[in-house]
């Protein structure tokens, strides 16, 4: 299983700080530190967002941890399902 040490903070990978995440925002599929969970939480547009603890992350089976919701391609939301190839689109 996967340790904390392994999650970092992806604001401060963006500006090439190596910082531990203490939480995860699904939403956002981004990791954070204490300092950029903060910013997170008050920003209009994600302060609403639900944030849950790498502790909490790491008890989730593996599968669910890698579960994605956005389009990886286009970084938009997945809100389609495609029957025929068994995966979930973006529009």
């Amino acid at each position: 299983m996967a340790t904390s040490q392994q999650y970092l903070c992806d604001v401060c990978m963006s500006q090439h700080i190596t910082q531990t995440a203490t939480t995860c925002c699904p939403e956002c599929e981004e990791n954070f530190c204490e300092k950029c969970k903060v910013h997170h939480e008050f920003a209009k547009a994600t302060k609403k967002h639900e944030v849950i603890s790498i502790e909490n992350v790491l008890k989730l089976p593996k599968f669910v941890q890698d579960i994605k919701i956005n389009c990886s391609q286009h970084d938009e939301r997945f809100v389609l399902y495609c029957d025929t190839h068994e995966v979930p689109c973006c529009t």
